[in-house]
């Protein structure tokens, strides 16, 4: 995906983001701990406020980790 504010604090190049598990919606470059499931989403490529780019995973995640079901998730459009 290209055209993106990917330029937040926390985050540089080559930052593998996950599914927030304490803000709806958002992204994270910090793997979410056990109980809560490590929603992969893709790589920061280019950090930048317009113009970033982040590579999006599109690898299933079907089964189970640290003992939490992963069967299905939803993502959602927003980030604080």
């Amino acid at each position: 995906m290209t055209d993106l504010k990917t330029d937040y604090a926390t985050w540089t190049e080559g930052d593998t983001l996950y599914v927030s598990d304490t803000v709806a919606g958002a992204l994270t470059n910090v793997a979410p701990a056990h109980p809560s499931f490590k929603q992969e989403i893709g790589i920061v490529h280019f950090a930048d406020a317009t113009g970033g780019i982040l590579g999006i995973n599109t690898k299933s995640q079907v089964g189970l980790e640290d003992g939490t079901s992963s069967l299905s998730y939803k993502v959602a459009l927003a980030q604080t």
